[in-house]
């Protein structure tokens, strides 16, 4: 990796997971010359109906390749398990899966790594969670961890309590558009549901629900939350540097102020 280079990794279930959550966060960073990388956890197999698994994942990988060449991601890593399998795997491929990931993170070395959250509803994102963790641990090198959610749903019942150290808001007014156009090169999911058009009413939400419009100026926003920074090389300024305007939002999302650096509240 080139000295003084920046980049982020996006820990994804589906293909098309990133860009739903963070697409206008990743335009940002790749705007202030970051490097994005990808590693997928599914073949995506189950996303389509009339077509056989093995041309729905044929099509979603050439979907996703679309994607990244508009966004500019040059290193993935595609660890190809089947979707939706990713609860149900045994003690041993679990093991196996974490020691893959732990050794792509050796390979990648980001300064900053997302993760989905343990509490989306989609069964392959909560164990991408669980997974991405324990590779982490392997791991043992410092790193900015931050979650986000691809959707959030109305299943209080099984919600994990997993509070962020900080809930950040990332106004995405100047991105909103290409971040549209990105979901939609995932054409078969769209054709399913409208993934664009839920993508742009919740990056609205966001921000009317946390008056960011008033306080940044931000009519659209993605959220992020953040569980650690690498305090050893200072990236947690950096990075909302690079993604700027940002809001901290951690007293209106748990109830107290936000306690990492590089941000105003």
């Amino acid at each position: 990796m080139e000295t003084g280079k920046r980049n982020a990794l996006i820990f994804q279930p589906h293909n098309d997971d990133a860009v739903i959550a963070l697409g206008g966060t990743l335009l940002k960073l790749k705007k202030a010359r970051w490097e994005i990388q990808y590693i997928y956890l599914t073949d995506g197999r189950f996303g389509g109906n009339d077509l056989s698994a093995d041309e729905i994942c044929a099509l979603r990988k050439a979907e996703a390749a679309h994607e990244r060449g508009l966004l500019g991601v040059e290193e993935f890593i595609d660890l190809d398990y089947a979707d939706q399998s990713l609860m149900d795997l045994s003690p041993e491929q679990r093991e196996t899966a974490q020691n893959r990931m732990a050794e792509a993170l050796r390979q990648m070395r980001p300064q900053v790594v997302f993760i989905p959250s343990p509490n989306d509803q989609h069964p392959d994102h909560r164990a991408t969670h669980d997974l991405a963790m324990a590779a982490l641990k392997l791991y043992a090198q410092p790193v900015c961890l931050a979650k986000y959610s691809v959707w959030l749903m109305p299943d209080f019942y099984i919600k994990r309590n997993d509070p962020a150290r900080q809930t950040v808001l990332v106004g995405i007014d100047a991105v909103m558009q290409q971040k549209l156009e990105l979901i939609c090169c995932h054409h078969s999911q769209i054709q399913r549901r409208a993934y664009d058009e839920i993508a742009l009413h919740l990056a609205a939400y966001y921000s009317l629900v946390n008056l960011a419009e008033a306080k940044m100026g931000a009519k659209y926003c993605e959220l992020l939350g953040i569980y650690s920074q690498d305090e050893q090389n200072g990236i947690l300024p950096e990075l909302f540097g690079a993604l700027q305007p940002v809001m901290d939002a951690s007293e209106i999302s748990h109830g107290y102020d936000g306690v990492l650096t590089g941000i105003e509240s």
